[in-house]
């Protein structure tokens, strides 16, 4: 436990011995956490962190995919499901939809993971009891109604088929069945199809009973609250949970750490254009549950050989005839769990065969580990910072730091994550060669090919070139692979077609157990609905200026260790040419993290893997950001190489020099590649291509096809590096660019680095003859430039019938779908209402759409906001494309009506109200969702850069909840009518090839 003073440890002490709990100490990478367990053996875990005034709630339960049988696959996926569907406070799912608006939950979700289900959302810290007490009833006293049950095993079934026809869904499948093929039902959580479609609610119970108990669950609250606020909070709440008589449920018997006789190779073939081939070679690994020291072994030798300056990639890298770039083609990593683990090496060689596999595993590993500096307390302690500083990144946030510690907590303890480095720094290399040993020397790993249809045709087409047409014909995609079984979808991946994992009914019909009944806590504070919350008070600013008038922003905190630097710069689509050039932007700013003139990709690459550092890019419409992010251990290290890629792009390629083609690749990677595969980013990408038709918005701040099109074909790249070092001349300018820096980094030291950076960028007038020649074409000088850039673009036009579009990824049965409409510019008096609205909308849709229909997995509407706007309906995982269409109109004519669900009565009718009683607590979710933007330093400055792009003013949105709080019941209905109802909209919907023809839309 962090000792913050010895008054405060007192206190605990005494709340401690009065409580009969016990509290253990944590180590001081682990600075304001503390653990508590009550008497029915719940665990509770507190993180204090007054950033903002919100409070994070989750609460997890050690169940999911390891605990599953042939029987319950699928179970724990449904029973996470039921828990919104009507408990003994909140009776039905729309009663819960409105409890949660309610009481300000501004993030709220749930998940089945391999080693725990668990729920969690964020809220205003003055709601901690209502938020504790929602939780509560929710996992204790779930009602668990048949009609609902039914309704919602439809929405399972969906997902369940509609993971199927994704690629990560049926190579992780057929990597478990393989690795684990006795039991490859535990490493599937989504569950079988037949599970589910048979699953009772006496199962249900049983499962409620034994699994759903305090003495097998964990409470993490954290934010802007004490431990002894939360504390006794949990205590009066939880306290009278009970565990059934039930202990918690013990581990299943440990997979096989040999499962495979010999060497296994299989291939996986993407249906993308993409291009490229790596290959996985995995091994079973220590399991937390059996063989918790080995894990931290197998922890520190992952780091060791990952190290750039190490011997395993150096002795890599050095095998010059399989071509290795450079140390990113060889990744080790080591994924712990509490039953089964495994450890990787992923490698990305020229071409591939048994002798790299044993080089890796006979000779490199071993040797490596058998070194004695790898473990000497220098060398550990260096590693240890490493992964200290990676999560240092990670846990800004008292959400970031729980969760991350409900992870350690599922796979094995909390024990293990406090102590974990210093277990770490106790490995030596007695342990470590013991260890490859074990798990490496001697054992048959599985070798995973994963390749592209796009890869298999770039090589054809070398082979036309360079050996003719004839051989490239006879090119098969099972040579493409060759010596690699090509997976099989269904046949290789779904363990349940597989008749060994038939369900015992004898085993279903035994399960009866059913949960002790207990008084459920009834919260008497109001709601956060009855309330008017306001902006938070935004954070102290020190504003200082460079020399040729860059404004430098600083959000200083001495407490965090965290350090983000963001150099931001105003320009978007007017500065590109024609949309050829759409994402020239984005690629340019992708380009700064790459390379630069005096630090190539491989030093930038060495530094961010040494020192967790990271430099990354986002390109909006009004501008990009070009961003740093790293630990007060290593800043001076990382911005000297940071500032240069700003200051010096390289744009052609050279020896460890990958230039503008590398980035432009990256950003295809990002915004062509996954609209031919991903339903709802192929859909995005056909509405941008329709609608940005003749409007300014063609030309785009991210890649399109038109543009990817122009840059691949013929001299499309020369003529790309020639336009991306005119876009940089046009808008790297003073007056143009801004800094902000968040964390605690040292004013004086970064201003005196920017001062011989950014501080010698020298005004441009459009006086000189090379900025005459490239405003010819525009017809304007920088200043018109910059009153076009602030000024109001046209809204989109949206015309013509809905359409249907094939796509196979998909599977059969069902489909995606969005329906759109010209919204109203962030500048615009009907934005904010269109906001609210949308939001009442998005509830409206779950309790018709998804609740009462079962059409989608998750329905949602939103507006996209900048100078041009659109309204957008989305249904997500749809299983009934026939009816959609009018369930649809159904929930938005509630809306029109002036009318919200607030529950459902007995006879399955909705409860309905007005949009007038409802819409305080709806203005007040907009207002509290904007808390979480001041929740971390990256979230501050991000913040703060946005508002630069958008609106040349750091605090944009500091009058928000007089803005907001203005809004009427009736502004928000006409708004809703103008733009959803009486303007025109168009249906995108994507399906298989199969089912186009079944699409209605009346």
């Amino acid at each position: 436990m962090a000792q913050k003073n010895k008054n405060k440890n007192k206190l605990l002490t005494v709340i401690l011995v009065v409580a009969s709990l016990f509290v253990f100490p944590l180590c001081a990478a682990s600075k304001n956490v503390n653990s508590y367990t009550l008497d029915n053996g719940l665990t509770l875990f507190t993180s204090e962190n007054h950033s903002v005034p919100l409070v994070y709630i989750e609460i997890a339960v050690k169940a999911g995919g390891v605990a599953q049988t042939p029987e319950t696959a699928g179970l724990f996926h449904l029973y996470e499901h039921m828990m919104f569907k009507g408990n003994e406070l909140y009776p039905n799912a729309a009663a819960i939809q409105r409890a949660i608006r309610n009481i300000g939950v501004s993030n709220w979700n749930a998940y089945t993971e391999i080693d725990c289900v668990h729920y969690y959302f964020t809220l205003p810290s003055d709601q901690l009891e209502n938020g504790m007490a929602f939780w509560n009833a929710a996992i204790r006293s779930p009602l668990m109604e048949e009609k609902e049950f039914e309704n919602e095993k439809k929405v399972v079934l969906s997902e369940i088929q509609g993971d199927s026809g994704h690629s990560t869904s049926y190579i992780s499948g057929y990597i478990n069945s393989t690795l684990f093929p006795d039991a490859p039902y535990r490493f599937d959580t989504a569950g079988a199809v037949k599970v589910v479609e048979n699953a009772t609610v006496a199962q249900m119970r049983d499962m409620q009973s034994k699994f759903y108990i305090p003495s097998n669950a964990a409470l993490f609250v954290g934010g802007d609250v004490t431990p002894e606020e939360a504390f006794d909070m949990a205590d009066k709440i939880f306290g009278t949970w009970s565990n059934n008589g039930n202990a918690a449920p013990e581990l299943p018997p440990q997979p096989s750490m040999n499962p495979l006789q010999e060497t296994t190779k299989a291939a996986a073939v993407l249906n993308t254009d993409a291009t490229g081939r790596y290959y996985d070679i995995i091994f079973r690994a220590p399991d937390l549950g059996f063989d918790e020291k080995d894990s931290y072994i197998a922890a520190y030798i992952a780091n060791l050989l990952n190290g750039e300056k190490e011997d395993f990639l150096k002795n890599m890298l050095a095998l010059t005839r399989y071509e290795f770039t450079n140390g990113d083609d060889i990744q080790v990593s080591y994924n712990p769990r509490r039953s089964g683990s495994t450890f990787t090496i992923q490698i990305d060689p020229a071409y591939m065969d048994d002798y790299l596999v044993d080089e890796v595993l006979k000779k490199q590993i071993p040797a490596v580990v058998s070194k004695k500096y790898a473990f000497t307390p220098e060398k550990k302690q260096l590693i240890v910072n490493r992964m200290k500083a990676g999560r240092l990144r990670n846990t800004q946030s008292a959400e970031d730091l729980l969760s991350s510690l409900r992870s350690w907590w599922a796979i094995s303890s909390a024990d293990y994550y406090f102590n974990y480095y210093d277990n770490i720094m106790k490995v030596t290399r007695d342990d470590a060669v013991e260890w490859v040993k074990k798990y490496i020397t001697g054992k048959n790993p599985l070798i995973l090919c994963t390749t592209t249809t796009g890869d298999y045709e770039r090589v054809k087409r070398n082979i036309a070139y360079n050996v003719g047409s004839a051989a490239a014909a006879a090119y098969t995609i099972e040579e493409h692979v060759s010596g690699f079984n090509i997976i099989k979808k269904n046949k290789d991946s779904v363990w349940y077609k597989n008749k060994k994992f038939e369900p015992d009914m004898a085993k279903v019909a035994k399960e009866t157990a059913v949960p002790q009944k207990t008084k459920i806590f009834v919260p008497s504070q109001d709601f956060s609905a009855s309330k008017k919350y306001m902006s938070y008070e935004p954070p102290k600013v020190d504003t200082r200026t460079l020399k040729n008038n860059i404004p430098v922003y600083f959000l200083h905190d001495e407490d965090k260790r965290v350090n983000y630097v963001h150099i931001g710069v105003r320009g978007g689509h007017t500065y590109l040419e024609s949309p050829e050039y759409s994402g020239l932007e984005e690629a340019l700013f992708e380009l700064m993290t790459i390379s630069s003139r005096v630090y190539n990709q491989e030093t930038r690459r060495v530094l961010t893997s040494d020192t967790r550092s990271s430099f990354y890019a986002n390109t909006y419409r009004d501008g990009s950001i070009y961003s740093l992010g790293t630990t007060d251990l290593f800043i001076k290290e990382a911005l000297p190489i940071y500032l240069d890629g700003f200051m010096n792009p390289s744009y052609t390629s050279g020896l460890y020099t990958t230039g503008l083609y590398k980035a432009v690749s990256n950003c295809i990677q990002k915004d062509i590649t996954p609209a031919k595969s991903d339903p709802m980013e192929f859909l995005d990408s056909k509405v941008e291509e329709e609608l940005s038709k003749n409007h300014p918005y063609e030309k785009s701040n991210t890649m399109t096809k038109t543009s990817y099109d122009f840059f691949t074909d013929g001299n499309g790249l020369k003529k790309w590096e020639k336009a991306a070092q005119t876009l940089y001349n046009d808008i790297i300018r003073p007056e143009n660019i801004f800094v902000v820096a968040s964390g605690n980094i040292n004013a004086d030291y970064l201003m005196g680095e920017l001062e011989k950076t950014l501080g010698t960028i020298a005004p441009r007038s459009s006086k000189t003859s090379k900025d005459k020649k490239l405003n010819k074409k525009k017809n304007r000088d920088n200043k018109e430039l910059q009153t076009e850039l602030a000024g109001v673009v046209p809204p989109y036009t949206v015309t013509g019938e809905d359409e249907v579009f094939a796509l196979n990824t998909i599977p059969e049965d069902t489909g995606h779908a969005v329906y759109i409409v010209s919204a109203p510019a962030e500048s615009d008096p009907d934005y904010l209402p269109s906001v609210i609205a949308a939001s009442m909308y998005k509830d409206l849709l779950y309790n018709v759409v998804r609740e009462h229909y079962g059409v989608c997995y998750t329905p949602g509407s939103y507006v996209t906001g900048g100078k041009a706007s659109l309204g957008v309906t989305s249904l997500y995982r749809m299983s009934d494309l026939k009816h959609f269409a009018s369930h649809v109109r159904e929930a938005r004519d509630y809306l029109a009506q002036g009318k919200l669900i607030d529950s459902i009565d007995k006879n399955g009718k909705y409860e309905l109200s007005s949009v007038e009683k409802h819409l305080q607590s709806y203005k007040n979710a907009q207002i509290i969702a904007s808390y979480s933007s001041q929740a971390t330093v990256q979230d501050m400055g991000a913040t703060i850069v946005y508002n630069l792009l958008a609106y040349n003013e750091p605090f944009h949105n500091s009058n928000f909840s007089s803005l907001i709080h203005d809004i009427s019941a009736k502004d928000v209905v006409d708004v809703f009518k103008k733009y959803w109802v009486d303007a025109p909209g168009k249906w995108f919907v994507a399906t298989n090839e199969i089912d186009t023809d079944i699409v209605d839309f009346d």
